[in-house]
């Protein structure tokens, strides 16, 4: 598979960020890493034989919930031409909070890997974590064709399957 974009910066390094980032370089995207923790940083790097990327194609947001949003509304304004993702398992109220606060929610699609392991941490990442798994992807007006698709092709060279829900239905179901 040959995505759309080349370039990908994943901020957060745990095992879910490193896990993908893993699939990534797989299919020969080059990735950074970045974390607030200079190690994890450091050791995801070494991981996924990251590079420095200036202008990212693709920014994935796979931090903590709390966090979740400033990252979000962050990456949107410092990275304008590059798709952001965010991979949080609860989604209420953040597609409204970057609608109203950002001035390029058209480049942001949310989603969730159905995916993980009992170990945390990059150190416990595989790329194969996502293989035949679900992944939502949360249908929001306002996301761009450009988003949807790069969402699927994220998606596909993982190795799971797309479902599409409203962020209503995720929460409900998750």
């Amino acid at each position: 598979m040959n995505p759309s974009f080349s370039t990908a910066k994943i901020i957060g390094s745990g095992l879910i960020g490193t896990s993908i980032a893993l699939s990534l370089k797989a299919a020969g995207v080059s990735v950074q890493m970045q974390d607030l923790d200079s190690n994890a940083e450091r050791l995801a790097m070494d991981l996924v034989h990251g590079s420095v990327i200036s202008d990212p194609d693709l920014v994935l947001v796979c931090a903590s919930i709390d966090a979740n949003l400033d990252l979000v509304l962050k990456s949107l304004k410092e990275y304008p031409r590059s798709i952001v993702i965010d991979i949080s398992s609860v989604k209420s109220n953040l597609l409204d909070e970057v609608a109203k606060l950002s001035d390029n929610a058209q480049n942001f699609i949310s989603s969730h890997p159905m995916a993980g392991r009992e170990v945390s941490g990059a150190e416990s990442a595989r790329a194969d974590l996502f293989l035949g798994r679900a992944w939502i992807g949360i249908e929001f007006a306002s996301t761009s064709n450009l988003g949807k698709q790069t969402l699927s092709e994220l998606v596909g060279i993982c190795g799971s399957t797309l479902y599409w829900l409203t962020a209503e239905e995720h929460d409900q179901t998750v």
